[in-house]
């Protein structure tokens, strides 16, 4: 982010390497799903601006070794894909588009064809688009209707070279949070102990065991996360230097199985009802821990008032969009 006359100007990260390299590592950053495909590859010069996701620069140097590059920071145009109109908010996992039921309203045969045709233009190898009609049941899922291609269950996503399985209507599973993944596991340390509470099918938990030597516990309610969690560590166990021990419970029960003061970071990925645990928070942190909750609100400063356990507060970021004008916040907590 730079301060420019009326305001300020926020920068993308690119890696700068010389035109004669580019080429491959345009492909190794593809292969391990780094570019940032919000941004046009651009050149300058003899050199070439390819515009990456939020990453770590030792993970950074080990993919691209043998290859002499530079990060800095870059304003490359934005992409764009146009046919008669944008294309509607939705979610991309691997090979499958989900849609809100709200973007279909209003409209008719022609620009309901004219959507899915732009869809299968933009998105080569696509199989499916499913509509998100409601979210359902003690799990909170989604209820998908097929719109359009064959009937998908599996599917494998892949967030900066992890692959991980989801399968859809069973499991929760945001692909928008995957920056979000790297950017938490980039911020722990070697021979942390960590409970990912509320782990979904493992994002935080498997991109942090890919980059550090920790202990991590992974837990959730719903039986499908529990045994994606698992597979998911199958699928990954060449880049996996953690441990990672897999719980099926519900997290009010935890401090049963877990001990007191034991853990140096909790993650709370449930923003809806995350206020309502500290007293697990509480049992499980020794003095310094640190505590990443995850919570809606309208500002930082309306969701840091709703938690008042006198705990330190590190920081509080905006995460993604939930609603009209209610975000997901990450705030970052240390008991004592």
């Amino acid at each position: 982010m730079r301060r420019v006359s009326g305001g300020w100007l926020f920068l993308a990260i690119c890696v700068d390497v010389y035109k004669g390299f580019a080429e491959r590592t345009i492909g190794i950053l593809r292969r391990h799903g780094l570019i940032d495909e919000k941004y046009l590859i651009t050149r300058s010069g003899g050199r070439v601006l390819i515009p990456v996701k939020y990453v770590d620069k030792k993970h950074l140097d080990n993919i691209l070794y043998g290859i002499k590059y530079s990060l800095r920071d870059c304003n490359p145009p934005k992409r764009t894909v146009r046919v008669g109109k944008d294309l509607p908010s939705h979610d991309r996992i691997g090979s499958v588009v989900i849609i809100r039921e709200n973007v279909l309203k209003e409209m008719n045969r022609e620009e309901l064809d004219r959507m899915i045709k732009l869809f299968r233009e933009t998105y080569r190898g696509l199989e499916a688009i499913y509509v998100k009609t409601r979210t359902i049941g003690e799990y909170r899922v989604p209820e998908l209707r097929l719109l359009w291609g064959r009937r998908v269950e599996e599917i494998i996503h892949r967030e900066y070279g992890l692959r991980f399985l989801v399968l859809l209507g069973r499991v929760y599973f945001n692909p928008r949070l995957g920056e979000e993944h790297h950017r938490l596991a980039v911020e722990t340390s070697d021979g942390e102990r960590i409970v990912d509470l509320f782990a979904g099918i493992g994002g935080f938990t498997i991109h942090i065991a890919s980059l550090r030597n920790a202990v991590i516990v992974a837990n959730d309610l719903n039986p499908y996360c529990y045994f994606s969690i698992v597979e998911n560590i199958m699928l990954n166990r060449r880049r996996i230097k953690g441990d990672i021990v897999v719980l099926n419970l519900d997290a009010l029960q935890i401090p049963k199985y877990l001990g007191r003061g034991v853990f140096d970071r909790v993650i709370a990925n449930l923003p809806m009802g995350s206020y309502r645990f500290y007293h697990v928070y509480d049992h499980l942190l020794g003095e310094g821990g640190v505590l990443n909750l995850y919570i809606t609100g309208r500002s930082c400063d309306g969701v840091m008032d709703r938690i008042d356990w006198g705990w330190g507060i590190l920081g509080c970021r905006r995460v993604l969009d939930y609603g009209p004008r209610i975000y997901i916040y990450r705030i970052d907590l240390v008991k004592g």
